[in-house]
């Protein structure tokens, strides 16, 4: 799910020139790149990529470092709230959930 979100986010970045010397977005081709209708995409694939497909995993990364740091990992407190990120990973391998 995680890529095909990231993919789809990024699709107001893809233009494609046509024949007539126009670019146009590749999935909508009545939107003009870097037009009128197109900046608001960008604007909002700009704002999405950055805060949910980046800032996402690097904060769940940030708080599992953190507990485990801490040592507070295995509680119960961290696991109801945190286990889905980690629990399915060996102790030395925690932040590979954030990454997979």
């Amino acid at each position: 799910v995680y890529n095909t979100v990231a993919l789809k986010a990024l699709q107001a970045f893809r233009c494609t020139r046509f024949a007539d010397g126009t670019t146009r977005m590749h999935f909508a081709p009545d939107v003009e790149c870097w037009g009128r209708e197109h900046w608001p995409m960008v604007v909002v694939s700009a704002l999405y990529t950055s805060c949910i497909l980046l800032g996402l995993p690097v904060m769940l990364y940030r708080v599992i470092q953190t507990h485990s740091t801490r040592g507070t990992l295995n509680t119960n407190q961290v696991e109801w709230q945190w286990g889905f990120v980690h629990s399915a990973f060996e102790a030395e391998h925690k932040s590979w959930g954030n990454v997979l």
